[in-house]
């Protein structure tokens, strides 16, 4: 699991974790524990390698880590799942088709066009951006920013994981399996190609 320490014992859920189904809070003199997961492992880790996740929360891993418990339930899009160098399985959102076209659900607004939520319209965004870099990449031998595909798959990972970017990011949790299998997948490309 991916366990949270709150410095500051704030008593509300951190943001990022709310509708988490398998959510554990513990409180210790060292602040406020919560992790989804093993209820176990909720508390203080004395071998844990903390990293600062900033607005008072330190993240560490336990290992193993298993990505299950993190999966966060969409209704709007369909997920595909990636594994990374240690052969964890990470869902990430699938937000456009083979042929580049929207493969997720909306509404339709007054006008009766359709009318997407902020994290559905980034969702997209991100996958047309990745679909288009790494075509670019593939087709015309243009290098692809390692660090602007990082974030995109941070923020993707994020939308389908009860992770934050930032958090992703402290504890190291990208690599390059899992990078491509998510950009791939969210932008609807076959990394076979």
């Amino acid at each position: 699991m991916i366990l949270y320490l709150d410095k500051l014992d704030r008593k509300e859920t951190p943001p990022w974790l709310e509708g988490a189904a398998d959510l554990h809070c513990r409180q210790s003199a060292d602040g406020r524990f919560w992790g989804v997961g093993d209820a176990f492992f909720v508390g203080p880790q004395p071998a844990a390698k903390w990293a600062d996740c900033g607005d008072g929360f330190s993240a560490c891993v336990i290992n193993p880590l298993d990505c299950a418990p993190l999966n966060r339930s969409l209704s709007w899009c369909k997920t595909g799942e990636t594994p990374d160098l240690y052969g964890r399985r990470w869902r990430y959102p699938v937000a456009l088709s083979y042929g580049g076209e929207r493969a997720f659900h909306v509404s339709y607004g007054p006008d009766f066009l359709p009318l997407l939520t902020d994290q559905q319209k980034r969702c997209e965004d991100i996958a047309r951006a990745a679909r288009g870099a790494l075509m670019a990449a593939t087709l015309d031998g243009q290098p692809l920013a390692m660090s602007l595909a990082c974030a995109w798959t941070a923020e993707l990972l994020s939308i389908t994981n009860y992770a934050t970017p930032k958090v992703l990011a402290a504890l190291g949790l990208l690599d390059d399996a899992l990078i491509g299998g998510v950009l791939y997948g969210a932008a609807g490309l076959n990394p076979d190609v």
